[in-house]
């Protein structure tokens, strides 16, 4: 086996052999990198739809507020009606 790489290394010469590590480690760092943002694309993706879905609630909140028909008391005193307990 070391008689193999030492002839290996006198064929490609030290230039063929940092290349072949360079080459070895920028694979795999690319196939590291190629899944961490393919991960966060997905948290993304999941984080806009939870943000999509809450301001849907808050646009209902929002309408509700303004309509007023979520205290009927308060909606008593604003028009000035009487409420039905009254």
């Amino acid at each position: 086996m070391p008689q193999e790489f030492i002839e290996f290394i006198k064929l490609v010469g030290g230039g063929g052999l940092l290349f072949l590590v360079f080459y070895l480690y920028h694979k795999t760092s690319s196939a590291q990198l190629t899944k961490i943002i393919d991960n966060n694309f997905k948290i993304l993706e999941s984080l806009i739809n939870q943000n999509s879905l809450q301001i849907g609630y808050l646009q209902e909140i929002k309408a509700a507020i303004y309509s007023n028909v979520w205290c009927p008391y308060a909606r008593a005193q604003v028009n000035g009606d009487k409420l039905k307990n009254e």
